[in-house]
């Protein structure tokens, strides 16, 4: 009966010290990377800009080691811009035209700073291309 008490107790203990939510502004490198696991790479922007690149094509942005935006693949309804458009109605929503060289012609970012959220489609599609966390503001 011991036995089965101290494995309880065991498996009670270390469900307690699970991994924290990583958080925009807040968490460092080595949050991530106690999280996530080691990135499958790390891309150097500027001395101060990192991207760690995780399966599925997952990203984190670090500037001066800190958290500042996640991007990931969208998931199941996340894939259309009308499940976006309904999700941000309530919000002041800012339409970008993304202009970067790295990026095909004809993206848009569709962006609710309130949410910390933004969307990457392509004009015309209809369909999400990436899905952007940030810190809310």
């Amino acid at each position: 009966m011991n036995g089965h008490f101290f494995f309880l107790l065991l498996f009670i203990t270390s469900c307690s010290f699970g991994t924290k939510p990583l958080q925009f502004g807040q968490s460092t490198k080595a949050d991530i990377v106690s999280n996530q696991g080691q990135p499958q790479k790390t891309e150097l922007i500027k001395s101060n800009l990192e991207i760690l690149v995780f399966e599925n094509d997952q990203k984190y942005q670090l500037t001066d080691d800190v958290l500042t935006h996640y991007w990931r693949n969208p998931e199941g309804e996340e894939k259309f811009l009308s499940f976006w458009k309904k999700k941000f109605e309530n919000c002041l929503t800012e339409k970008i035209t993304i202009e970067d060289q790295r990026h095909v012609a004809g993206l848009y970012e569709l962006k609710c700073q309130e949410m910390g959220l933004s969307v990457i489609y392509s004009e015309g599609n209809d369909f999400i291309e990436r899905v952007v966390e940030y810190e809310a503001r």
